[in-house]
Parts: structure tokens; sequence; C-alpha cells
């Protein structure tokens, strides 16, 4: 009778989940997916009873699984260095945190709660439902942004969306089985939301981008079984202060590295892509600058970072000259024979170079210049 009830609370959430999934339009997907999910979690918690699953180290996964997502971010923003980045489409600020942020935060949640309810019930039937379900869930969110419109949108989402997903579920009904809710939702939360928040993204290849997120969720349940071993038997690992400091050590570089490439902060890093400063500055170096400049400070000989449309460019200030009361700074790239056409006005300085990273940044140049050809 227990199961009977699942089943047909499956049935009916598979079957509206697969009618949104073909007919609801874009623009309202978000907002009636969370709306429809939250209700719906509601509504199985008062009818079904409450699920049993392996009391197995619950902290313990818990901290390990979000440590994870950290390093799933992590390393992505690290192969950025070599593939480079790109400003993000939507921008951080409170209309993005309405519009996304809150409704996939609820899409997420709820979704986890509803796999929760379903996933230790004792049949393959419901399970699969439940798996079915989820990878729908999936579908639904990233449709949102993907759409079907032409053969490079449809491959986009079944090499990024649906393949990741089929691995990913996997993954997270293992987890909800062996340690509930809240490992999934961390992950889940850090690994999908973190494109809203941070403003650029890696300009990583999309083949290499699905194959990445198809494979981490095996990396999470290797670690997940080494630590834990088969059949709940607990493997002890021993805690000390130098892991502490090292993880400690780990975050903070992490949230510098990021907020550089990012230039969230007072300072930022670019990769010099052309060699009009050669000698100075060579192409494939990267630059640390400091974004807290104003012109009334900037002298003949600084070298700057400057917009041009909607490129950054790095030359020398060759002269400074005031007018109308505006500073305007005219500059040349060292190697260049020319100076720049025009000037650069107190709009279109973006910082001052403070210093550089020799070669670091021609994996980048590499990369681009393959793939243009």
């Amino acid at each position: 009778m227990k199961n009977n009830k699942a089943y047909v609370l499956e049935l009916i959430l598979l079957l509206i989940l697969s009618y949104a999934l073909v007919f609801l339009p874009n623009s309202n997907r978000r907002f009636i997916l969370a709306i429809f999910l939250l209700v719906y979690a509601v509504v199985t918690k008062l009818l079904l009873n409450k699920t049993r699953m392996l009391s197995i180290k619950k902290k313990e996964a818990f901290k390990l699984v979000t440590l994870l997502g950290f390093i799933y971010i992590a390393l992505l923003y690290t192969i950025g260095i070599y593939a480079g980045f790109y400003k993000s489409t939507i921008k951080f600020s409170f209309d993005t945190v309405i519009k996304y942020i809150i409704p996939i935060a609820i899409i997420i949640i709820s979704s986890e709660q509803i796999r929760n309810k379903f996933i230790n019930y004792d049949s393959k039937l419901s399970a699969l439902l439940n798996y079915i379900i989820q990878i729908i869930i999936d579908l639904l969110i990233y449709t949102n942004i993907y759409k079907f419109n032409s053969v490079d949108n449809l491959m986009l989402v079944i090499g990024y969306v649906l393949f990741a997903s089929i691995s990913s579920n996997l993954l997270y009904n293992y987890i909800a089985k062996r340690y509930g809710v809240k490992p999934n939702i961390v992950y889940r939360l850090l690994t999908v939301l973190y494109v809203y928040i941070i403003p650029v993204s890696p300009d990583i290849y999309i083949f290499f981008l699905s194959f990445y997120r198809m494979v981490f969720p095996f990396l999470i349940y290797y670690l997940l079984e080494s630590f834990y071993g088969e059949d709940g038997e607990i493997v002890e690992i021993k805690e000390n202060k130098l892991v502490k400091i090292a993880s400690s050590i780990l975050f903070v570089l992490l949230v510098v590295y990021i907020g550089l490439i990012s230039c969230l902060f007072r300072y930022g890093a670019l990769v010099i892509g052309s060699g009009s400063m050669t000698g100075t500055i060579n192409k494939g170096d990267v630059i640390i600058f400091s974004k807290d400049i104003d012109i009334d400070d900037v002298e003949k000989g600084d070298i700057i970072v400057f917009t041009k449309n909607d490129i950054k460019v790095v030359h020398r200030v060759i002269d400074k000259k005031q007018k109308n009361g505006e500073y305007r700074l005219y500059t040349k790239g060292d190697s260049n024979l020319q100076e720049d056409e025009g000037y650069v006005t107190e709009k279109e300085l973006y910082g001052r170079v403070v210093n550089r990273i020799e070669d670091i940044g021609l994996p980048t140049i590499w990369l681009h210049e393959m793939f243009e050809r």
C-alpha cells in the first residue's frame, strides 16, 4: 500500500513535468517550476511516511561533499587560466537574485526533498521513476537557458545537460540514500548558482566542460566509498592541525584567485594577447593591475589598462594634457612605431599595471590561436 501511494505520486509528477518540458513557455518556466515543486514537496511530506536512511557519518560526508563543491569550481577556474575567461551574460544584482538565484534554489531544495521521500522505498520501479523525474527537472532548469532553436543548441543540451544529469543523479541518489538531503542541496547550490554570482566564467570548450560535468560525480562517489567503505563500514580519517591549516590556506587562495581574475577587488589580472608592449610586457605574460586609481594620479611613463570598443588595452602613457577641466592621456605600445589614435579619458581608464608574471598566460594564447585556425 505504501509503495502504491508512492508510485501514484511519482507517476503524477512524471506526467506533469514531461508536459512542462514540452509545452511550458521558457519565459515562465523557472517560476512556475519553483512554485510547483515547493508545493509538491510539502504534499509528499504530508502523504508519505517518514523515510529511513543509513546513518553513516552524515556530518563528515556533508563536509566532504561541500569541500568537493568548492573544488569543482576551483578546478574550472584553474582551467580558465589556460582557456581564458569571458564576462557572464547575467550580472549579479538584486534583479538576478529574484529572477534566477531564488527560483533555482527553491527548485533544487524542493527536488531534493522529493528525492529523499521516494529514494528509500525498496522498489526498483520507484527508484527508476525517481531517477527519470530528477533528470527532467535538470532539463527544465537548463533548457530555460539553452533553447531548442537550432541544431547546435540541441546538441548543447544533450551533451552539457542530459549526459551530465544522468551521471550526477546517480551520485545524488547514492548520497540521498546514505547521507540525506543536505550534502546534495549544498553541492548543487554551489555548482549551479556560482555562474550567477561570479562575473566571469572560464571560456572552456563545451565538449571538455560536458566531460568534466559527467566525470566529477564519479570522483565524489569514489571518495565517499574510499572514506566510508562498502556496506557502511567506516574508514577512520585522522584530522590534524596541519590539514585544517592547509585547507584554510587553500580556501583563502581560492577566494583571492577568483577575485583577481574576475576583478572583484582592488587588484585584477589580465593575460597579454598582443605584442605591442614586447620588451616590457611580452605576449603571454599576465599583468597584475590596480583598479584603485584616479586619472589625476596617472603620470607620464605609467603603464595603464584602458578600454577601447569594449577591449582592454595595456599601453604606456606618453603624454598627459588637460583640456576644459578634463585630463586626457595619450598612449603608445612600447614596440609600436606610432602612438595610439585619440586619447584615454577618465571613463575609459581601468587600472594601472603594478606587476607582471612572465609567460604564465602562454597556454591561453596557444589555445585561442588553435581554435581561431
